[in-house]
């Protein structure tokens, strides 16, 4: 399983359980012994809150890095190497690869105005810890177990030696990098003070950097 569709599955969570927050926000009135009306206040639990959050927290930077490799380096080493595209053209792929950010920045500068939090700092990179460790454990599962170890990304193959870890060092600071980034376009997007329209504007502008339709765009 790929690292975009982790990052996927993972934005797919985070609205669910966003999405679950309001129906769990309430009040009941009830008559007591005196014929008053008792209100009483239904509040989602915390733990709801703060796993809704990190989950978005974790999601959002990574949607902006897997569409902005797939833009700046893997379609474009693909039309170099003369090979197909279609697969990025892909109604599916597309979804995964540009959908996915115009939906975080919809979500911080239209919608609900989540946040972004620098002391949340660690979420993103953890989240590419336990897949990197999820990718060993899967090594011997694709093929049968004579062909060898086999991964997804040439840079997680635990043969190299000390290349994968330069390698995943590298990726680490990556994705620290897109988590800051992130939070400066949300910063940028929530606190800028334009308005609708210039939230619009906004999002336009981060999305023609890091999305791609077509082999021209």
């Amino acid at each position: 399983v790929s690292f975009t569709k982790w990052s996927f599955l993972l934005l797919g969570t985070s609205f669910l359980l966003c999405g679950s927050i309001p129906l769990v926000w309430g009040a009941t009135i009830t008559t007591s012994s005196s014929g008053e009306d008792v209100v009483k206040h239904h509040h989602p639990p915390q733990w709801l809150l703060r796993l809704a959050l990190l989950l978005f927290e974790c999601a959002a930077p990574t949607a902006l890095m897997v569409a902005s490799v797939v833009r700046y380096a893997i379609w474009p080493m693909a039309l170099k190497a003369g090979t197909d595209t279609s697969i990025f053209k892909a109604p599916r792929a597309l979804l995964e690869h540009n959908a996915n950010v115009l939906m975080v920045l919809v979500e911080i500068g239209l919608l609900g105005g989540l946040p972004i939090r620098l002391q949340d700092f660690s979420v993103a990179p953890l989240f590419g810890i336990v897949y990197i460790f999820f990718t060993w454990s899967m090594s011997e599962s694709w093929v049968a177990k004579t062909k060898g170890p086999q991964f997804i990304y040439f840079f997680m193959d635990t043969t190299l030696g000390i290349k994968t870890s330069l390698f995943l060092l590298a990726l680490l600071g990556v994705l620290s990098s897109y988590y800051g980034l992130f939070w400066l376009a949300s910063y940028s997007i929530c606190h800028g003070g334009g308005g609708v329209t210039v939230n619009t504007l906004m999002i336009a502008l981060i999305s023609s950097l890091v999305c791609k339709f077509s082999d021209g765009w």
